[in-house]
């Protein structure tokens, strides 16, 4: 295990520095000036410009550039963001929490829908309800985000008006800044208005951002419970007298080990991906963030902000490899799983 966990760690540290080096060419290698958009329509002379420049390290070689980047990078810097004046940290703190606030509403809406439908779809194979949760999966997964985001809106807030279309408060709620997350903080806080307000504006981004998620699970566990349904160990168990609740359990047990890599791979994904999601609900992540500073060629904020999405994927990807070798024996052992 020690060793596995140790072969990880070298790769998270190659795939860090590998998307450093990508992300730094992309924005530097892209058409348009940071400077030149800076000042806009502003009558400012070339030497001004030029001086602009200097300050901020853009008349260096790209080499030194990188550089000077990754040292400070190592070290915690990420530098300051040239548009908006403020460190790049301070920026992206509030807007990784958001993320983050987002990211595991989409987990709990994919494992309260998911797993139920998988365990019961599994249990009563080729049913009706076999065929319908297959049907709601693949219909999940079909689906695109922004278009049930829409759809969502139009039902829930336009039509039904009982949910809000975006934000993370009403206006005039406001919580104590006391974990950066805005439904912790307002439960902490003791206001249910404000608790209330919260849940109400994270429910339509969580249920979208969910939805394929939680599509992913009930395949990919439904699949993973009539493999060891049909494993001699089960009718083993079953002939001993072992009460049913006991043999689902069991299946689960054997079941998981996928399931848990998949949703790594996918929780990873949903910390970077949210940006569709988080523009259909003006959702202050850290996706919107990033686009936003890429527009205005906001080299530092870029790369901070996507040099932390990256460490975020790579540790969730972590975390479930080492949860993968706790669920499954033959990781710690050193051997290799069918998953």
């Amino acid at each position: 295990m020690l060793r596995l966990l140790f072969n990880r760690l070298l790769q998270t540290a190659l795939v860090l520095l590998i998307v450093s080096v990508i992300v730094f060419l992309l924005l530097h290698l892209a058409p348009g000036d940071p400077v030149d958009l800076l000042f806009g329509e502003q009558n400012v002379s070339a030497g001004q410009k030029e001086e602009v420049r200097h300050n901020l390290g853009l008349d260096q070689p790209l080499l030194l550039q990188y550089l000077h980047f990754l040292g400070s990078a190592v070290s915690g810097d990420l530098g300051n963001s040239i548009f908006r004046g403020a460190s790049v940290l301070s920026l992206i703190k509030p807007a990784l929490f958001a993320t983050i606030e987002l990211t595991v509403g989409a987990v709990l809406v994919a494992t309260i829908v998911g797993v139920p439908i998988a365990v019961v779809s599994a249990l009563r194979q080729n049913s009706f309800v076999d065929r319908a949760g297959s049907a709601i999966a693949l219909f999940g997964i079909s689906m695109p985000s922004f278009w049930l985001g829409i759809m969502l809106i139009l039902l829930f807030s336009v039509k039904l008006g009982v949910l809000p279309t975006g934000s993370q408060l009403d206006l005039g709620v406001e919580v104590p800044h006391l974990t950066g997350f805005v439904v912790l903080d307002s439960l902490l806080s003791g206001d249910p208005a404000a608790f209330g307000s919260a849940l109400r504006h994270v429910a339509l981004p969580s249920v979208t951002l969910g939805t394929a998620l939680a599509a992913t699970v009930v395949r990919v566990l439904r699949a993973g419970l009539i493999e060891a349904k049909n494993q001699d160990f089960i009718d083993a168990v079953r002939a001993r007298g072992v009460s049913h609740p006991t043999v689902v359990r069991h299946m689960l047990r054997n079941a998981l080990p996928p399931t848990v890599i998949m949703m790594g791979v996918k929780i990873g994904s949903l910390l970077g991906g949210a940006i569709v999601v988080e523009t259909i609900f003006s959702w202050p992540g850290l996706g919107r963030l990033i686009v936003e500073a890429i527009r205005a060629r906001d080299y530092p904020l870029v790369q901070g902000g996507v040099l932390l999405m990256a460490v975020l994927f790579v540790l969730v990807n972590l975390c479930a490899d080492i949860l993968h070798g706790v669920l499954d024996p033959r990781i710690r052992q050193g051997g290799r799983s069918r998953a």
